[in-house]
């Protein structure tokens, strides 16, 4: 891939998905119960960083994801993608609607470009059924959202799944203490369509953690240094909420 090239489609992309808002205005405002506006910044925010690529290591993988939809996913698996010359297959669970039009606008800054489409496959009928069916065509799998749905389809299927917490968090949280802070971590999950589970029982926080979850613990600091030696998780985050570092990407 020249660095001309990728820079045109990474333009004619964006030019496209602000020639479609007014259909993703109206697709978010169905999918996201009518409250939800598009988050533009948030969703371009993921093609800007790719601005700067100079490098395109090819991987060729045929790889298959599944996820909820979440619109910054879509996008950062399109580049991912392009950027690594994959295939991928998206097996979206919900939101469909949403994402055939970001993803449509992707193909069409691809074509437009005058270059094939050899890196996205999406189709609205597909899912966990077609993944069975067709799971010899993958080398790689990858499930993002729920620990128990990716344990669901990792059975399923026969075959080892990875796995990413994206869009799911646990929340540990002194409510009384943090109020003002709950407040607003709860608004930003809500508007940016996050999954949270928010405890206030540290021995329950500690059961509910594992391995794999995303955490955040809002607490002084002898409650922190103990639950620091009993949680689980690899990735946690104590005191703080990390807006702005908190992105999907993906995992080499």
């Amino acid at each position: 891939m020249e660095i001309k090239l990728f820079k045109k489609i990474l333009s004619e992309l964006k030019n496209n998905l602000s020639l479609n808002k007014n259909y993703i205005d109206k697709a978010l405002y169905e999918d996201f119960s009518k409250k939800m506006p598009v988050n533009y910044e948030k969703i371009f925010s993921y093609i800007d960083k790719y601005d700067g690529r100079n490098t395109f290591p090819e991987e060729n993988k045929n790889i298959a994801y599944m996820y909820n939809g979440l619109p910054e996913v879509t996008i950062e698996l399109i580049l991912d993608s392009i950027v690594h010359n994959n295939r991928i297959t998206f097996f979206i669970t919900s939101h469909k609607e949403l994402n055939r039009i970001i993803i449509e606008s992707a193909i069409e800054a691809i074509l437009n470009c005058h270059i094939q489409n050899a890196w996205l496959d999406f189709d609205m009928d597909y899912n966990e059924i077609y993944l069975k069916d067709n799971i010899s065509v993958y080398q790689e799998v990858s499930f993002i959202g729920d620990y128990y749905e990716y344990q669901k389809i990792e059975q399923m299927i026969g075959k080892k799944v990875k796995y990413y917490n994206y869009g799911i968090i646990k929340l540990y949280i002194d409510m009384n203490e943090y109020e003002e802070e709950l407040k607003t971590i709860n608004d930003y999950c809500y508007k940016n369509a996050i999954a949270i589970e928010t405890f206030d029982d540290i021995e329950d926080f500690i059961n509910s953690v594992k391995e794999e979850d995303y955490g955040i613990i809002y607490a002084d600091i002898n409650v922190i240094n103990q639950m620091n030696r009993l949680t689980r998780a690899d990735e946690i985050v104590f005191n703080s909420f990390p807006y702005d570092d908190y992105k999907f990407e993906v995992k080499r």
